[in-house]
């Protein structure tokens, strides 16, 4: 099973509507990227129900027959986010002085970069697709579903509260950086795997589109 997180065009607000690979314009290993958190706030939760078999050519979603039973029953739905792009756009603006304070001086260039890719999405919503992670999560690591949905509103309030408790759990959790309360950043492991790269962690990376980071 893959461990990945797709931000999504999507064409409407149906946050169960299967899509296709040509809809994903970033992708994540392992995490949710700083940058595709600050889109979204937790009004934006919804719940997505886990299809039945797929088509030719349609994204697969986790195989039932993976799931650890012993760790909890095999759920029909889990979290996920889904705004109008025009919405998650004007976010992204409005909480850039935050988001530059949270992340490395070296890597700011990085905003208007993933910014300009953001603005040329022409589909009216933009979905965040965690199935994958959420899987690994619950069923791997045996936590409790409900910590990772509690873990999600915690995370997606820092942006309006600015609770140093969010702002790790946003960090620690889901960007899977550590976080450096003393100067109030994100911060990388002192050892920190292929996966943690301070570009990937922030923007992802492009699915059909390469972007250089």
């Amino acid at each position: 099973m893959a461990n990945r997180c797709y931000l999504i065009k999507k064409p409407n607000s149906n946050q169960n509507a299967v899509y296709k690979e040509q809809d994903i314009v970033f992708g994540a290993s392992y995490c949710i990227p700083f940058f595709w958190l600050s889109l979204f706030d937790k009004t934006d939760i919804k719940r997505m129900k886990l299809p039945g078999k797929q088509e030719e050519n349609v994204m697969y979603y986790y195989d039932p027959e993976e799931w650890d039973e012993k760790a909890s029953p095999f759920p029909d739905n889990f979290p996920t986010l889904i705004v109008e792009t025009s919405v998650a756009i004007r976010r992204f603006k409005e909480r850039k002085e935050i988001i530059l304070a949270k992340i490395p001086s070296e890597q700011c260039g990085l905003y208007d970069q993933w910014l300009e890719v953001l603005q040329d999405i022409k589909e009216p919503f933009v979905q965040l697709d965690m199935h994958e992670l959420w899987a690994m999560v619950v069923s791997y690591k045996k936590e409790d579903p409900g910590l990772f949905d509690n873990n999600l509103v915690k995370a997606l309030e820092a942006f309006q509260n600015g609770s140093e408790e969010s702002w790790k759990t946003l960090f620690t959790y889901f960007v899977d950086s550590d976080y450096n309360a003393k100067l109030k950043k994100m911060s990388l492991p002192k050892t920190p795997a292929s996966t943690q790269a301070l570009p990937h962690l922030l923007c992802g990376y492009g699915w059909l589109n390469a972007y250089f980071w």
